[in-house]
């Protein structure tokens, strides 16, 4: 394991769905979002060279809307990161939702590990499709389109508050029947 945590950068650890080390070594490693870009990964454990599973990416449709101006809606599909706090939008979308309130700025560090500040604005009400609507925030950030588009994200705030849980193995969002107390 202090091997896997020397080649892979700590953030993505917690993208490690499932693994099983044997004697023989890592029999099977599933990974998560952040490193999804590549179709393969190659690890070395005890002088042997294993290949991570690929699992693949989960998108879903959401809409988002100005709580005090419910006319400003975006509807848009969205890459699912836990590893991302926030629904996070291109800071061009902004004037889509209208006059929102900028809570606090923030500074972000991303995938590649560069710095970013956003604003955490709202209130608004978040639908992820299939499942209850829920009022909270938006993280806006300055973000490059590639190939022409930009790359919204779902993180673990809104799935958690829409009592939302992801199914790696399945691809796909499932419904948690109770909200954990603990």
């Amino acid at each position: 394991m202090n091997e896997v945590k020397r080649l892979v950068p700590r953030f993505q650890m917690i993208c490690f769905t499932m693994f099983s080390i044997t004697r023989q070594g890592i029999d099977d490693i599933a990974l998560g979002y952040k490193v999804l870009e590549f179709s393969h990964f190659h690890l070395h454990f005890e002088n042997s060279s294993y290949r991570l599973n690929y699992i693949g990416r989960i998108l879903t449709r959401v809409r988002v809307a100005n709580l005090f101006d419910p006319d400003k809606t975006l509807e848009l599909t969205v890459l699912v990161d836990t590893g991302v706090s926030h629904l996070t939008l291109p800071k061009a979308w902004q004037e889509q939702l209208g006059n929102l309130r900028v809570f606090r700025e923030v500074e972000c560090v991303t995938a590649t590990q560069e710095s970013a500040t956003g604003s955490v604005c709202g209130p608004v009400e978040i639908q992820i499709e299939g499942f209850k609507p829920i009022s909270g925030e938006v993280l806006f950030l300055e973000m490059q389109p590639k190939d022409g588009q930009y790359k919204p994200l779902l993180g673990y705030l809104p799935l958690e508050a829409s009592n939302v849980a992801v199914d790696i193995l399945g691809q796909r969002l499932i419904e948690v029947k109770y909200t954990d107390l603990r």
